[in-house]
C-alpha cells in the first residue's frame, strides 16, 4: 500500500512546482506562489507607507502656506510617493510576467 502511494506521488511530481511543506497537513504551496505572496506582502507594506507619505506631504503643502520651504518639502513628498507607487506598480508587473513566463502550461 505505501509503496503504491509512493510510486503514485513520484509519477505525479512536477518539476516546475518545488513543494514547501507546512507543519499543516495539506497546507503544501509551490516555490512560486510563495514568492507571489512574499512581493504582494512586501508591495502592499510599501504602498501603505507611500500613502502615509503622500497624506502627510499634501498636509504639509496646505498647511505651510506662508512657509515655501516648506511647501516645497510638501510637493517633494508628494512626487516621492507617486514615484514609489510607479516603482511597486511596475515591480508586481514585471514579476507577474516573469512568473507566467516560468510556470505557464503551453
Amino acid at each position: 500500500m505505501w509503496l503504491h502511494s509512493l510510486i503514485e506521488r513520484a509519477l505525479a511530481y512536477d518539476p516546475k512546482t518545488l513543494p514547501v511543506y507546512s507543519p499543516e497537513p495539506g497546507a503544501n504551496i509551490s516555490l512560486g506562489q510563495m514568492v507571489i505572496n512574499v512581493t504582494d506582502m512586501i508591495g502592499q507594506s510599501i504602498i501603505y507607507i507611500a500613502s502615509a507619505v503622500f497624506v502627510y506631504g499634501a498636509l504639509l503643502y496646505i498647511f505651510s502656506a506662508v512657509r515655501e520651504d516648506s511647501k516645497n518639502d510638501g510637493k517633494q513628498y508628494m512626487v516621492g510617493a507617486l514615484i514609489g507607487f510607479f516603482i511597486v506598480y511596475s515591480a508586481k508587473w514585471i514579476l507577474n510576467m516573469v512568473m507566467a513566463f516560468i510556470y505557464s502550461t503551453n
